[in-house]
């Protein structure tokens, strides 16, 4: 149903159990669940492009936030989870690009998608570092920053 309307207030919740122990890094979550939320209840495509182009700036964003922490600490696991966010960077990326080119069925797995990726990373991955990280390292920036950021050390 082809609808423009403000959808139900959201399907998700974010479960307090996948706390990592760091507000920012917890909001950073949150605004993932967030983001699924609204590409699966709208159905108008203003709103679903700018929620699948955000998703992109965030994961890059919040990634980066994170990793940087994790260098901070000297986080032993840092390389095994880069290389796990690099893997869902490039679906999330790939997903954004098929839907900007048209192929408007691209979203329809995809907030499945993220949020069967965030559960299983959080819990396999994410809270393993929750006794590493502490507030002094964290880069408390908005998302935004760090994702072009992160795209500058990427451009390099």
């Amino acid at each position: 149903m082809e609808n423009d309307e403000c959808p139900s207030a959201g399907l998700l919740i974010w479960p307090e159990e996948l706390s990592v122990g760091n507000s920012v890094l917890d909001d950073d979550h949150k605004a993932f669940i967030d983001l699924a939320n609204l590409i699966m209840e709208w159905r108008d495509d203003g709103v679903i492009a700018s929620a699948v182009s955000m998703l992109e700036e965030y994961v890059q964003g919040h990634f980066f936030r994170e990793e940087k922490a994790m260098r901070a600490v000297g986080y032993r696991r840092l390389a095994e989870h880069q290389l796990k966010h690099e893997r869902f960077k490039a679906r999330i990326k790939a997903i954004t690009q098929m839907y900007q080119d048209g192929m408007k069925s691209a979203v329809e797995g995809l907030p499945k998608l993220v949020l069967d990726w965030f559960a299983d990373h959080v819990l396999k991955d994410d809270l393993q570092y929750k006794n590493w990280i502490n507030d002094g390292v964290v880069d408390g920036r908005p998302l935004a920053f760090l994702a072009l950021e992160a795209d500058a050390k990427q451009s390099s």
